[in-house]
């Protein structure tokens, strides 16, 4: 007689299949996230009572013409505020302190693709972040991990237009090793804005148009303004009529603002430029410009990206074609959520990552997003947003054609928008996305009968068992990995299938082992 007994991460010699599926959990590992940093298997330590670093191998940098003494390594809590706030416990970077002295400061170092997370989260373009832009990383050995290049987070902080904040603690928690937890501090400041006028708003063939634009930098650290183009452009002809060559250049902006993002920005009055009308026409006079991080302009919908240019509307003469007026259109009948063909651009910011749903029609499916996710939507009007009938707040600069909320731990919620001419509407519902992680172990059937954990069962040695393994993984199961799982099951004599039941690189997957025990 062959006793059977179910026991999850224990290798026995008799139920060896149910072991291969408890094993089969270990080799996925979570992407590094602005959570949970990458730190290339090092060991992370603590701080004890005196805040002295324990737990921790030495690692040594290389970079930043920082000494080249060994540095311990912990993780250390998030936070900023100014023009954008968040972060806390659930935002996490490695801190690298001195072995020679308590973590009384440290260095707070990412990689690429966090540093590229925290520069979002801190109202700065991502795509700034190259050496070209002076972001240069440093080399980080030792400390029992494979090497990497890891770049500092306060200067993502300056990159992104805002600073470094004052080092402090925290009690560490009940679920936290030690006695405290470091806090680094940072500050974020506004996208630049501005705007453009002609001194008059009607003209005559021949008459000189005055046109007058200015722009406001709100920067801490090396500030200025970066003009692209500066033109007349023809609404009728849709061709630029003139363009103002001189004015396209760097605005530099002398000195430092505030270093706790409390100044009101410094305003730089670009040349004032001149123009003679030479035919009747609507005209607009428009100016494009960037901070020097490559900040969008708040009348923007997003900080990166396509920029949108400041306008001023003028006609000269009689034009035969009457003006366009994409922003004030002639009335038409207000819009329905039935029969609504809004599209709206989403950007969703998790603890694990970032997602951007691009021209996303009004109803569907529901999107699914990370509990306590901050949901962005942008319209191309100005307009109301709301969620579960509440009012969201409007982008930077009280961009009313930005909506930003966040969802909770569970749950779901319907974000409505309604243009303010009522041409316009939209709605979407957006649903925690529902799963615990990937089970400790997994369910065990065995002859269509679920086996409880430590459970043993009597079969003679003429039956035939069949078992079936059902678990969930966190994370995608790549291709390598899925062979990898088979040929390991194969090794132990046992016919086997595993079918996928979504994707196999969807975070959320259900894999299903069975087969049957061989004599």
């Amino acid at each position: 007689m062959l006793k059977i007994r179910k026991k999850c991460g224990k290798l026995g010699l008799t139920m060896i299949a149910l072991v291969v599926s408890c094993l089969a959990l270990t080799p996925y590992f979570a992407d590094a996230t602005t959570s949970n940093p990458d730190v290339r298997n090092r060991l992370v330590g603590y701080l004890d009572e005196d805040k002295k670093v324990r737990g921790s191998d030495e690692n040594f940098i290389n970079g930043w013409s920082l000494p080249s003494d060994p540095f311990y390594l912990t993780f250390a809590d998030v936070k900023w505020s100014g023009a954008v706030s968040g972060g806390g416990s659930n935002y996490k970077v490695a801190n690298y302190s001195k072995a020679t002295e308590s973590a009384n400061n440290g260095y707070p170092i990412v990689d690429i693709s966090e540093a590229q997370a925290y520069a979002r989260l801190f109202n700065g373009n991502p795509s700034f972040l190259t050496n070209e832009n002076g972001f240069y990383g440093g080399s980080i050995s030792g400390g029992g991990g494979s090497g990497y290049t890891g770049y500092l987070l306060s200067m993502v902080a300056e990159k992104s237009g805002g600073g470094g904040g004052p080092f402090s603690f925290r009690p560490a928690s009940g679920s936290e090793k030690g006695s405290y937890v470091g806090v680094t501090n940072f500050v974020t400041t506004q996208r630049p804005d501005g705007s453009i006028q002609t001194d008059k708003t009607k003209y005559e063939v021949g008459n000189t148009v005055t046109v007058t634009a200015k722009g406001k930098d709100y920067s801490i650290y090396n500030r200025g303004l970066i003009v692209y183009n500066m033109y007349i452009y023809n609404l009728d002809t849709g061709q630029t009529e003139h363009q103002f060559k001189d004015a396209i250049k760097t605005y530099d902006i002398p000195g430092a603002a505030p270093t706790n993002g409390s100044g009101s920005g410094y305003e730089v009055k670009f040349p004032v430029q001149t123009w003679v009308a030479t035919k009747p026409g609507n005209y607009e006079a428009r100016i494009l410009f960037t901070d020097t991080h490559a900040r969008n302009t708040k009348n923007a919908p997003t900080v990166d990206g396509q920029g949108v240019a400041y306008s001023a509307r003028f006609t000269v003469g009689n034009p035969t074609i009457p003006p366009p007026d994409p922003e004030d259109p002639d009335p038409s009948p207000a819009c329905s959520i039935e029969t609504t063909k809004t599209k709206m651009d989403i950007q969703v910011v998790g603890d694990k990552d970032i997602k951007n749903h691009t021209a996303v029609s009004s109803g569907g499916s529901d999107i699914v997003v990370e509990k306590n996710a901050e949901i962005t939507v942008f319209a191309k009007k100005n307009g109301t947003f709301t969620m579960n009938g509440s009012p969201m707040a409007t982008g930077s600069g009280g961009n009313k054609k930005v909506g930003v909320g966040s969802i909770g731990s569970s749950g779901r919620v319907k974000v409505v928008y309604k243009s303010d001419d009522g041409t316009e509407c939209w709605e979407k519902y957006f649903r925690v996305e529902t799963k615990d992680g990937e089970d400790k172990c997994p369910i065990i059937t065995l002859n269509n009968s679920t086996i409880r954990n430590g459970q043993t069962i009597e079969i003679l040695p003429i039956d035939t068992l069949y078992f079936k393994a059902k678990y969930t993984l966190g994370y995608c199961m790549t291709y390598a990995q899925k062979a990898w799982f088979e040929s390991l099951v194969e090794s132990f004599g046992i016919s086997t299938r595993i079918r996928l039941l979504h994707d196999l690189c969807t975070k959320s997957l259900v894999r299903k082992l069975s087969g049957k025990l061989r004599d």
